[in-house]
Parts: C-alpha cells; structure tokens; sequence
C-alpha cells in the first residue's frame, strides 16, 4: 500500500475515492507503464479496501468493480537488446559514474532496484564477483554474481576509501533511471525506439540474456545466471538483434 499511499496523498480512508484511484491509474497508463503492473497495483487496493470493510473501517466499497487493463505487450513497449556496437558507444561516451553501473548491468543481468541495493563490502575481494542479498533480489534469494575480471578491478577502485555499507553506486540517480538511460542514449547518438522495440533501463538485463545466448553459451549458464526460474523465461528474454539502420 505505501505505494498508494504516496499517489494518493493518503491521510485518512475516505481520500480513497474511485475517481481519485482511476484518475492515478490512467496517468500511470499514460506514462507507459505496463497494463499486468497496472492491474497488480489495482488489486493491492482492492484488497486493502475490502480488508477495510471486513473490519468495519469502512461502511461499503467505494467503486462496484475498477476495469481491468489490457496485458498484452503494445509494441513501443516490447523492450529490444543493444547490439554490441551499440553498448560499445552507450559505456564509451557515457559519464563514467553511469557507464560503470550500465557495464554491471549489461555483464550481470542485474536488475536496477538489486544494483542500488549492493553496498561496497558486497564486492568480494578474494574473486571476481558481488553478494546480492537475499531481501533485494527478486526471488529474495542470496546469489553471488560473478564479475568479469577487469569489471572488479575497476569497481574495487571505486570502493576504495568508502565504508562497506555504503551505497556502491552512489553517484547514479537510479530514482531516474529512465530519464537518465534516455539521456546518455541520446548523446551517444543511439535511438530509444526502432522497429524491434524500445530501450530503457531493463533492457540492459534484456541485452545480457540475449548476448549471453549468442555468444554460443548453454542456455542454462545463461538461466542461471539470470537467476530465472525456467528456461522459459529466459527464452522470453532473448531477442533477434538486426543490424541497425542509422
């Protein structure tokens, strides 16, 4: 609920009002966010609401039944993978407090709520590899992330001198991901949309699945290090890269 909590304004029960919770889902919808998320956040709200009935704090349902939203994935949505030239000039002409965060990405699969959550002693020293904790990953699962040698160098040098649980990446704004990634794509020349879809912050964790199974490893490296439950869902993951027409 904190999340409608802080959309809402919410002081006391009565601010809940069926114009007020469509109003707020409509901008969100016009803001991109996707119709299963929305759909997700209406059910949190509905289930507070009838908990609130239940126990008497409130006398009735304020709405009969909020409309659903459509779940299929529109297509400015369908998120696409950076071909390798492309996150070559995505880290390269990138400021370097945002370019570190988005080789991590890239190289780990790490989504951007588990990389703001690592903190500096979660850098291990005795290998190349990152602790994520259990209570910010996904699956809420502890999972040691394995690092490429020359990506641990460079992140051991950015942790020198900070106490270990600072923030690692502190310098990146990840409360605007979004608007940050739109930014440095825009400088490095690449485009937001094309014809297979749109990149934002999570298609770094689409383009590491989807460059992980082209490079020729097996597919179930690849799940596992995405940390992903099925084959299924990584299969989900892996786009088709074409050659970008410029």
């Amino acid at each position: 609920m904190a999340f409608w909590v802080k959309e809402l304004r919410l002081k006391t029960l009565r601010d809940i009002t069926q114009t007020r919770v469509e109003s707020t889902l409509q901008k969100l919808r016009s803001g991109g966010l996707s119709g299963k998320s929305l759909n997700h956040a209406q059910s949190v709200i509905n289930a507070f609401i009838r908990w609130s009935v239940e126990r008497k704090k409130l006398a009735a349902m304020p709405w009969d039944k909020l409309r659903k939203f459509d779940e299929s994935v529109r297509p400015e949505n369908k998120r696409r993978a950076l071909t390798l030239e492309e996150v070559g000039r995505l880290l390269s002409i990138s400021p370097e407090v945002h370019s570190i965060v988005y080789e991590t990405a890239i190289t780990t699969g790490l989504r951007a709520g588990e990389l703001a959550s690592i903190r500096c002693g979660d850098l291990l020293n005795h290998r190349p590899a990152l602790l994520l904790r259990g209570e910010h990953a996904k699956d809420r699962l502890e999972a040691e992330i394995p690092l490429t040698s020359a990506l641990h160098e460079r992140l051991q040098e950015l942790v020198d001198g900070k106490a270990e649980e600072a923030q690692l990446f502190d310098s990146f704004p990840f409360h605007h991901s979004a608007r940050t990634i739109e930014h440095d794509l825009k400088i490095a020349g690449l485009r937001k949309h094309a014809s297979d879809g749109k990149v934002d912050f999570h298609s770094l964790r689409t383009t590491s699945v989807t460059l992980g199974l082209a490079s020729g490893a097996d597919p179930r490296t690849i799940q596992q290090l995405a940390r992903h439950k099925s084959l299924t869902m990584t299969d989900a993951y892996a786009r088709v890269i074409p050659e970008r027409v410029e």
